[in-house]
């Protein structure tokens, strides 16, 4: 099975873009489950083989992008494509795309482009699958239309981590103790008010980092030059005392979780999460979240405060990670799963 197929990442192949930390952690997944892997920033770089592909798309290029090029040679019979779904994709005019100060109303009345350009191609009879982290649709009536239809195409999983590799994620255990500062945080800072994660930013985190006399490292582009390394990445999560889980407002709505809340926990840290997307995951005893600013800094405060209370938590959370809740299971699962389809 691992011989019949290879493995073909496309885009993302400098550091300096966001994707790229997932994308190479895939590699890194594929290579560990045994497949041959390739990673191309360009279609025209792609050299022909024997062997069937599986493509992996997200934005640059997207699977459009790749179906067209060069049509029924880059993409042959027996191919598969896996597109990576999200809510807005840097083509078509999405980047223009900005959901306000009430994202939940504006999906509601959104014509969801990715997934609609997704729709078209399985139509058009193109063997085509998705995947993507997990997300609500039951309240959006576009999206909600399109993934009930085709719900045998889209593979939902959990959205990290993307610095841990098999043997590290095992070794992993909770950290109580040696803390350089109160807190840490590791992420992007992007967009504008409206668009982007600057809004929660302001309103969760901020709090934190300003009013309490903390001693923080804030680290990554938009607090600092450039993003870290993965090695002073795991190093602040590692020091500090309380870890802060923030997500932009839109995977709010969507109640999504993006990689911070998979990479602070195994790293075998605590940080209050501020969407009830971690109830996809894990019961309301297992996990300390609110959506609520001021009840967000609240809870923070006394999780810093009573660092024994983090314990179980951590532990409860980081069980699952290394069973399940992690690309290796994931990637593992689709890759078979659409291998036995083709049969």
């Amino acid at each position: 099975m691992h011989n019949e197929f290879i493995i073909t990442l496309l885009g993302y192949t400098k550091s300096t873009h966001t994707n790229y930390w997932p994308w190479i952690a895939f590699y890194r997944v594929f290579q560990h489950l045994g497949y041959t892997t390739e990673w191309y920033h360009s279609l025209d770089k792609i050299k022909s083989v024997r062997q069937k592909r599986i493509y992996i798309c997200w934005g640059a290029p997207d699977s459009t992008q790749l179906k067209s090029y060069k049509e029924g040679i880059l993409v042959r019979p027996g191919d598969i494509i896996i597109q990576k779904l999200t809510s807005i994709n840097a083509v078509d005019g999405d980047r223009n795309i900005n959901w306000g100060d009430n994202p939940i109303e504006f999906y509601k009345n959104f014509d969801w482009p990715p997934y609609k350009r997704f729709e078209s191609m399985v139509d058009q009879g193109v063997n085509i699958y998705a995947f993507g982290c997990k997300t609500r649709y039951d309240i959006y009536p576009e999206k909600k239309r399109i993934c009930e239809k085709l719900k045998d195409r889209i593979f939902w999983i959990p959205w990290g981590s993307c610095l841990y590799d098999w043997d590290q994620l095992q070794k992993v255990k909770p950290i109580m103790s040696g803390f350089k500062y109160d807190l840490g945080f590791v992420g992007m800072k992007w967009g504008v008010e409206g668009r982007g994660n600057v809004d929660s930013i302001f309103n969760y985190l901020d709090p934190l980092v300003n009013n309490y006399g903390f001693k923080c490292a804030l680290k990554g582009k938009g607090f600092t030059r450039r993003h870290v390394s993965e090695r002073v990445h795991k190093k602040i999560l590692q020091k500090s005392q309380l870890c802060p889980i923030i997500n932009a407002p839109s995977w709010r709505a969507e109640k999504g979780i993006q990689d911070r809340f998979w990479t602070v926990f195994s790293t075998g840290r605590f940080g209050v999460t501020d969407t009830a997307g971690v109830l996809e995951f894990y019961n309301e005893n297992e996990v300390v979240w609110s959506e609520d600013p001021q009840e967000y800094v609240d809870l923070s405060l006394f999780y810093h405060k009573h660092l024994d209370k983090q314990l179980p938590f951590i532990e409860k959370i980081l069980k699952r990670i290394k069973t399940e809740y992690n690309y290796f299971h994931s990637w593992d699962t689709i890759i078979r799963t659409l291998i036995k389809d083709q049969k």
